[in-house]
């Protein structure tokens, strides 16, 4: 848990450095940094397997009101307000970090 703290914080940092809140992009290194501390450098590739449980989906643990304050991003034309989309989403490793960066935009 510590090791997803100090990721998180650290990508808010790198994310902010020269910008201002709300503009910034999360850098590719730095989307792996989080999936390697949230799921471990094994799940981080592409092509490796991933699911939902305990209301977290994918290698980036996305969860159901994070993806909401992201805007709910789809894969594909999917319905915005499924829970099942929710999923999809976190899912898809394109549509999990659209949903990070549209949080990090938000926020």
């Amino acid at each position: 848990m510590a090791a997803l703290v100090i990721a998180s914080l650290s990508c808010l940092l790198l994310a902010m450095v020269g910008s201002t809140r709300g503009t910034a992009d999360v850098r590719p290194s730095c989307l792996q940094c989080l999936c390697e501390a949230v799921s471990g450098a094994s799940k981080c590739t592409y092509g490796a397997p991933s699911s939902c449980h305990d209301g977290v989906c994918g290698r980036y643990a996305i969860t159901l009101p994070y993806w909401q304050d992201a805007g709910r991003p789809t894969v594909g034309l999917e319905n915005r307000l499924s829970d099942i989309t929710y999923q999809k989403c976190g899912l898809d490793v394109t549509c999990a970090e659209a949903t990070i960066q549209g949080y990090m935009k938000r926020f």
